[in-house]
């Protein structure tokens, strides 16, 4: 029996609401839409160039060879279903929820077998209807999105990983928010490695290829600790990725960004947004605040390679 491991993006998608079906229009009827809703399914799939691997009752899973196209399948399910219904092919109440994970599987012909199916499994069964659900190894994968957004949804424990697993919200991009989308931008041809530098008071940190987070908060263990009461135990986090700074806010307040080429600032709660050039972070504070719970950060970027660990 031949088999191989691959890297894939595994996702699960499956529909809320069909046991009110079941009960409005009886077991046939309810059958038929619910298969009519599953290629729909299908259909947003393959658009991503996906495939579908399995049909598990009222659920399809999926795998897809790029986590860009599995992130965009996912949005482009809920947006189908969503206009199906509105047009009246598909009850209203027909709904999916999605899950999904980056990682390595065990093929075996036409099986699949490993911990990214469980991990992709937990986020299908966590996510509430029209919700998505990722891990940080997808976005880490898919890399820079301009298109949709992402936010921070919830830390959960899973057997065989000693830390916990930070799960993502996946969200279409509103066109309107044109500050939110700007944090996506990509590095400029040639532009892969990058260093930033932090202070904070009389303290000063760098995050680059040898430091890669830096975790912000009120409370003790924090590599930077800030005991006021607008910052959260656990309020934020800078992340090196693949050559980028990325700020991860996980506070109750949020983080207001003032980037020095900008005209106003970016408000992130629970969010995540690439750091570039100069500004500062101010930690739980309205925008207009003038607190001194501010750390600035220059970010510079090099065509040279990082240095070595």
């Amino acid at each position: 029996m031949s088999e191989q491991v691959e890297t894939l993006t595994l996702v699960f998608a499956d529909i809320s609401g069909s046991t009110r079906i079941i009960q409005a229009h009886g077991d046939q009827v309810a059958h038929q839409l619910i298969q009519r809703c599953l290629e729909c399914v299908a259909a947003a799939v393959r658009l991503h160039h996906g495939q579908v691997r399995e049909k598990i009752g009222d659920e399809l899973m999926c795998t897809f060879a790029d986590p860009r196209e599995a992130l965009r399948a996912a949005l482009e399910i809920q947006r189908a279903v969503k206009a199906a219904g509105e047009a009246g092919e598909l009850p209203a109440t027909l709904r999916m929820h999605v899950g999904l994970h980056h990682g390595r599987l065990l093929v075996q012909q036409d099986q699949l077998f490993g911990d990214t199916i469980h991990i992709a499994k937990r986020m299908v069964d966590l996510a509430k209807t029209d919700q998505i659900l990722t891990t940080q190894e997808t976005l880490n994968a898919a890399g820079v999105m301009s298109d949709m957004r992402f936010r921070v949804a919830d830390q959960i424990r899973i057997k065989g990983y000693d830390a916990p697993v930070e799960i993502y919200e996946v969200m279409r991009q509103d066109p309107s928010v044109t500050l939110i989308a700007q944090s996506a931008q990509p590095l400029a041809m040639g532009e892969h490695y990058c260093r930033c530098s932090l202070s904070y008071g009389g303290q000063s940190f760098t995050l680059d290829a040898k430091r890669h987070v830096l975790s912000i908060g009120r409370e003790e263990g924090n590599d930077l600790m800030i005991p006021e009461s607008c910052v959260s135990r656990r309020h934020g986090r800078l992340e090196y990725q693949k050559g980028r700074i990325i700020y991860v806010d996980q506070s109750t307040n949020g983080t207001s960004i003032f980037e020095d080429d900008a005209q106003a600032p970016i408000i992130v709660h629970r969010e995540q947004r690439w750091l570039r050039g100069r500004g500062l972070l101010r930690f739980g504070q309205r925008s207009g605040d003038t607190g001194q719970v501010t750390l600035h950060y220059r970010c510079e970027t090099s065509t040279e390679s990082p240095p070595t660990q």
